[in-house]
């Protein structure tokens, strides 16, 4: 007897022809997709690990800074020399003297208004040249506290007066001894000085008590201004 065997399903054939083929492509598909994910994550994992480097600094602005609010810190300057600040004076005019006020004289009216007379001008009037009467003096009270002295020796005579007419000028150290005894002595002097040509005077007066000013002149008319008269402290 002929055996017939049955004939196959074309449609279960169809599909097991195409069933795995089209698992395959959708497995591929899923793969893909998961490997691109893990690398995507690693990708974004390497890159907090390992930050990229910064860029380089900026650089500093060359323009000026803003100046600060508040007082600044200026150093002291130098004098004339660049060795320091100067010294700090203390001026006689105005000051009261301890004796001899009665010496000290305004500046004429001649000479009133001229720069050159009227600096600080401590001004002692001539003597009389009669007999006990031949020189002016007047004395400053130190204590002690002062160095040095100094002025602008500037006679003034009234027109008509002698033109040769000299002026002496001395100045006076009063020290204290251990006795208490006070001991004069000159200290300096300007016997050269005219109403044309005034010159200085300087004197050592450290550690002296007093400073005493001694005018003489040749004519009892005219005065002496001694201007910018000046002790420097010790």
């Amino acid at each position: 007897m002929t055996s017939t065997r049955p004939s196959a399903d074309p449609d279960a054939a169809a599909g097991a022809r195409t069933g795995p083929r089209r698992l395959d492509l959708s497995t591929r598909a899923t793969v893909v997709g998961t490997v691109a994910g893990v690398l995507s994550l690693g990708v974004a994992v390497a890159a907090w690990q390992w930050p990229r480097s910064p860029g380089p600094e900026p650089q500093a602005s060359a323009t000026a800074p803003e100046p600060t609010t508040g007082p600044q810190h200026v150093p002291p300057t130098g004098g004339p020399t660049g060795g320091g600040t100067p010294a700090p004076v203390e001026y006689l005019a105005g000051t009261a003297p301890e004796s001899g006020a009665a010496h000290l004289v305004p500046l004429p009216r001649a000479v009133r208004a001229d720069a050159a007379y009227a600096r600080r001008a401590l001004v002692i009037g001539c003597p009389s040249n009669e007999t006990g009467d031949q020189e002016r003096s007047v004395t400053f009270a130190l204590r002690g506290r002062y160095a040095r002295f100094d002025a602008q020796v500037h006679p003034y005579y009234p027109p008509g007066a002698d033109a040769r007419s000299v002026t002496f000028v001395t100045v006076f150290a009063g020290v204290r001894d251990r006795d208490a005894t006070l001991t004069t002595a000159e200290a300096g002097a300007q016997k050269r000085a005219a109403p044309g040509s005034p010159l200085p005077v300087a004197a050592d007066v450290e550690g002296a008590e007093t400073v005493t000013l001694r005018v003489q002149c040749d004519d009892p008319g005219g005065v002496v201004a001694l201007t910018d008269a000046r002790v420097t402290p010790a």
